[in-house]
């Protein structure tokens, strides 16, 4: 046992060679970058990101064949569709409503006051539903029953999805 130990110690002090401590290394950062010149040509582009979408819907996959699809109709009567699933048309297609197509969604907005619903009207023992989500002025509509829900929203929706039946983008 006292070999185990002068040769334990041995060890130490041989692998000790260094007696000195050194100091930690400070780093600092620097606060303030200073720029003293600017060139002129050197230009800076600022791109800002403006929302055009007036309304949006989104319905979401159920259990079964039910259509799974996006829609986004922007302020500038664009209709942006995405099928997803279980649609006649899969895949991101876009057409221009016509004027009278347009006011008539503006004017079922308008009706609808969508601030003045629930966010939700969601029946929590129906999971097998798909939900259609409604977006309109940063407020979203969830549903999954349509049966409690008020006539305007349920016009509102008919309407866009009448527009993507016309469109044969979704099949009867």
């Amino acid at each position: 046992m006292k070999k185990v130990i002068a040769i334990c110690f041995l060890f130490l002090c041989a692998c000790s060679t260094n007696t000195k401590k050194e100091k930690p290394i400070k780093i600092e950062a620097p606060s303030i970058i200073k720029v003293d010149k600017v060139d002129k040509t050197d230009k800076v582009e600022v791109k800002k990101i403006i929302d055009n979408t007036l309304i949006a819907v989104k319905k979401e996959p159920c259990i079964g064949d039910c259509p799974e699809f996006e829609v986004k109709i922007t302020k500038d009567s664009i209709l942006n569709y995405k099928g997803i699933n279980y649609v006649s048309i899969v895949g991101e297609h876009q057409l221009k409503l016509s004027k009278k197509q347009y006011n008539t969604l503006k004017e079922l907005l308008k009706i609808a006051e969508l601030n003045k619903f629930k966010g939700s009207y969601i029946d929590s023992t129906k999971t097998f539903l798909s939900k259609t989500l409604i977006t309109f002025d940063n407020q979203t509509i969830n549903v999954n029953l349509w049966k409690d829900v008020p006539d305007p929203l349920i016009n509102l929706y008919t309407f866009v999805e009448d527009l993507l039946y016309n469109q044969k983008y979704l099949e009867e």
